[in-house]
């Protein structure tokens, strides 16, 4: 799924803040900078069976983005970025 209609998909899901693209974050091209509750840095420890999250980004995120060729990585315990895969 190309980069627009994925943010678009991603802007519907609650708990999910798209904040715009990796070039307004970091100057990066082809990714999405996101926030908010459905990741959780921490969840690597708290959730060590993988329950509900998935290297902290909750399992039907973790799971929307491989279902559409995309994978999620921590910037930093607050920013979260969207690469294809």
């Amino acid at each position: 799924m190309k980069k627009n209609a994925f943010m678009k998909k991603l802007a519907k899901v609650e708990g999910v803040t798209v904040h715009g693209t990796s070039e307004d974050f970091s100057g990066s091209k082809g990714g999405i900078w996101l926030s908010g509750s459905a990741f959780n840095m921490n969840a690597w420890e708290f959730d060590p069976q993988e329950e509900a999250y998935t290297m902290g980004v909750r399992n039907d995120i973790a799971d929307l983005g491989h279902d559409h060729g995309w994978f999620f990585e921590f910037n930093d315990p607050e920013t979260v970025m969207a690469w294809e895969s």
